[in-house]
């Protein structure tokens, strides 16, 4: 029995983490009443004369189909917004919905009493007064030009990343014998906070997978290289080695780009504080036929940083690719565990600025 993660098994994990990417996703359904209440959950279930919900209390909840006015799939709606007219007036409100021509939002979230508004007579909506101002002062000059109301073009940069899947391939970090090398990285953006082109700042939460396997024969010198530990002194011979290195960082990022032949192309630095786990299960044998098995397991904290382009397909969907490294000295201090490597993956774009 191996002492680690399996292959198949860290393969699980990353799509538990894909569907499952923190604890407030698994209750992002909110069901809005006629009556103006909210009820926010998960849901179990939908017929067509009722929906069962699940309350962040585990306590189950049935909704009569009558009563319900709409069904909204994330928490944006909760963020208070600026929705700055053409004509230079400013509304104040929540978005509940948004479709191709309007948006439609409540003055008072609690209230059933909404409000829309055509999408050709808004310039842009931002998260907080003073951006909007900024917006109006800079349209006026022509520094901070918003993208025609209701265009293509104004769908795709009023949207930013909220979650980031993706795989790549690093270095051999030293160590010449892996037959597979694996690397999935989820990310998630808590916040953005960007002008009306879409350039800003984006707080990132990020947990990146690194797995590497061997499963030819070799010397157990390179290991013991590898890893800056002793291992078992009759083993002549390594059969089979599995390394997995978890790393959950958290940080920031710039980002800055131009909307071009209707794509958004946007290049980023990040830099994050990474904690990162390291898991080797390794078996060897002696010169007499007698098989050894072992697992080492450490844990450091290090600097980890990006440099990327991330491209704003449409205004749900992107694509991003970038090289990553840093320093995070695992095994010791002259060798780092995250030695440079290349991801990409696809952009869920859905974070309203």
């Amino acid at each position: 029995m191996k002492n680690g993660i399996t292959f198949s098994g860290f393969v699980f994990v990353c799509a538990v983490a894909l569907l499952f990417p923190g604890p407030g996703a698994l209750f992002a359904e909110s069901v809005f009443l006629k009556d103006g209440s909210i009820v926010e959950g998960k849901i179990a279930k939908e017929t067509d004369t009722e929906i069962q919900i699940t309350l962040k209390t585990k306590e189950q909840r049935s909704l009569p189909r009558r009563d319900v006015l709409r069904t909204v799939y994330h928490d944006e709606y909760r963020q208070l917004r600026y929705i700055h007219l053409l004509n230079g007036d400013v509304l104040e409100g929540y978005i509940v919905d948004e479709d191709r021509e309007s948006y439609t939002y409540r003055r008072d979230l609690a209230s059933n009493k909404e409000n829309r508004v055509a999408k050709s007579k808004v310039d842009f909506v931002s998260k907080n007064r003073v951006a909007a101002r900024a917006g109006k002062d800079g349209a006026e000059k022509g520094e901070e030009k918003a993208a025609p109301a209701g265009s293509r073009q104004e769908g795709i940069v009023s949207r930013a990343a909220k979650l980031r899947a993706g795989y790549g391939f690093g270095t051999n970090l030293g160590y010449e014998h892996w037959d597979n090398k694996h690397i999935f990285n989820l990310e998630y953006f808590p916040g953005s906070y960007r002008n009306a082109r879409g350039n800003g700042f984006d707080t990132v939460a990020r947990v990146k997978m690194h797995y590497l396997e061997q499963n030819d024969d070799s010397s157990p010198e390179g290991l013991r290289d590898l890893t800056n530990e002793t291992l078992d002194p009759a083993i002549t011979v390594i059969h089979a080695v599995e390394m997995t290195h978890t790393g959950i960082g958290f940080g920031g990022r710039y980002i800055h780009g131009w909307y071009f032949l209707g794509v958004l192309w946007q290049g980023y630095l990040s830099a994050l504080l990474q904690y990162s786990n390291v898991s080797v299960w390794y078996e060897g044998e002696d010169g007499v036929f007698t098989t050894y098995e072992n697992s080492i397991s450490k844990s450091t904290i290090g600097v980890v940083s990006s440099l990327g382009i991330e491209l704003g397909l449409t205004r749900y969907v992107g694509l991003y690719v970038e090289v990553s490294g840093g320093y995070v000295p695992v095994f010791k201090a002259t060798r780092t565990i995250e030695e440079p490597s290349v991801l990409f993956g696809a952009v869920w774009r859905m974070s309203y600025l």
